[in-house]
C-alpha cells in the first residue's frame, strides 16, 4: 500500500436467486422449458462511495484504522479475504466497483434449455452479488431437484478493500515567465493537450495556471468565478502582471457550504466563437472568457462529490 492507503473489509452477499420452478411430478413424459435470463450489472457509484465512508469513519472512531483530516476515500484495489467457489466471477465484479465514477446499468440476456425429467421438478438458480450501491445478476446458474434451503441461498463473503484519499483542487496560482522554456511542467493544459498559456505574450510576460491539489475537503474549491473590475484585489493575483485599459482580471474560487461537489480535475479550452462552450467529456464547469487576445478561452472543470470522513 502506497503512504496513507488504509484497508478496510466490506461485507458482500452472494446469494441464488430463483429463476422459475418446474412441476413435472405427475406427468410420465418430459418436458423442454426454453427461455431467456436477464444478466443484469448495476452501479450507483453514490450509495457505494457513501457506504464505504460511513464503515471507513466507524473504523476510524473506533481507532481500527488511521485516517487524515477531512479526507474522502476511493478504492483502488478490492479482493476477496478468503478463497471462494467463485472467486474469479466475484474478483471480475470487484474491478469493475474499484473503476466506476457515476451510476450506471448494463442489462443483456442469455438463453436457455433445460429437460425436467419424468415425474420430476426441476428449479433453476442464478448466481447474484450485491453489496450496498452494487448488484450483479451473473452467467452463473446452477439446478436442483428440490428448492434450495435457506442456507444455501445467501452467504456472507467479506471482501477487502485498499481505500486512498482523493485529491481535489484546494488552490490555484498565476505564474509569469518570461521565456517559454520556464513554463511550469504542472500547468493546467488546454483540453486538446495544447500548451496552456492564457495571456497571448502581452507585455512580454507568459502567464500560466498552475493547480494545488490536496486531500483536505474543507480547503476544496467547488467552483470558479471570474471577475473583471477596475480596483486591484490584493487577496488574489491577477491574470497578467500588468492590467491594461486599468481593468483588472481574476479568477476567484468559490466555495459552498453543505456543498461536497468538489473539483478533480482542470483544463483550458480555446475557441473562435464569443458563446460559452459546453464542452462535455464530464466537465460541467465553465468560466466566462478569461481571455484578452485573439481567441476566446475559458476554464473549465469536473467535480466529484466527496464524502469526508469527519
Amino acid at each position: 500500500m502506497a503512504p496513507g492507503d488504509i484497508k478496510v473489509e466490506i461485507l458482500g452477499k452472494l446469494a441464488w436467486e430463483l429463476v422459475f420452478q418446474h412441476d413435472n411430478s405427475n406427468n410420465s413424459g418430459s418436458i423442454v422449458y426454453a427461455g431467456s435470463v436477464k444478466l443484469v450489472k448495476s452501479y450507483s457509484s453514490s450509495q457505494f462511495l457513501k457506504h464505504i465512508s460511513e464503515t471507513t469513519a466507524k473504523l476510524s472512531e473506533s481507532n481500527q484504522v488511521s485516517t487524515e483530516a477531512g479526507a474522502s476515500y476511493g478504492p483502488v484495489s478490492a479482493s476477496l479475504k478468503y478463497p471462494h467457489a467463485n472467486s474469479t466471477h466475484i474478483t471480475d465484479m470487484l474491478q469493475d466497483i474499484t473503476q466506476i465514477d457515476q451510476s450506471q446499468a448494463m442489462a443483456t440476456e442469455m438463453n436457455h434449455s433445460y429437460t425436467v425429467g419424468p415425474n420430476s421438478t426441476l428449479c433453476l438458480y442464478q448466481r447474484s452479488f450485491v453489496v450496498r450501491g452494487i448488484s450483479v445478476k451473473t452467467d452463473v446458474f446452477c439446478t436442483s431437484p428440490n428448492p434450495l434451503t435457506s442456507d444455501q441461498l445467501e452467504e456472507d463473503v467479506p471482501l477487502e478493500f485498499i481505500l486512498r484519499p482523493n485529491l481535489y483542487l484546494v488552490g490555484l496560482n498565476v505564474v509569469y515567465t518570461k521565456d517559454l522554456s520556464f513554463r511550469p511542467t504542472d500547468r493546467v493544459r488546454e483540453l486538446d493537450g495544447a500548451g496552456g498559456e492564457i495571456d497571448d505574450n502581452f507585455d512580454g510576460e507568459y502567464v500560466w495556471l498552475v493547480p494545488v491539489w490536496g486531500t483536505n475537503t474543507h480547503n476544496a474549491i467547488n467552483s470558479f468565478d471570474f471577475i473583471i473590475q477596475k480596483t486591484k484585489d490584493d487577496r488574489y493575483k491577477e491574470l497578467a502582471e500588468r492590467a491594461l485599459d486599468g481593468d483588472f482580471r481574476y479568477l476567484i474560487p468559490v466555495h459552498t457550504a453543505n456543498n461536497f461537489q468538489y473539483i478533480t480535475d482542470l483544463k483550458l479550452l480555446r475557441t473562435q466563437e464569443p458563446t460559452k462552450p459546453d464542452p462535455g467529456l464530464g466537465y460541467t464547469g465553465t468560466t466566462g472568457d478569461i481571455n484578452r487576445g485573439r481567441s476566446y478561452l475559458y476554464l473549465i472543470w469536473k467535480t466529484q462529490t466527496a464524502y469526508p470522513i469527519d
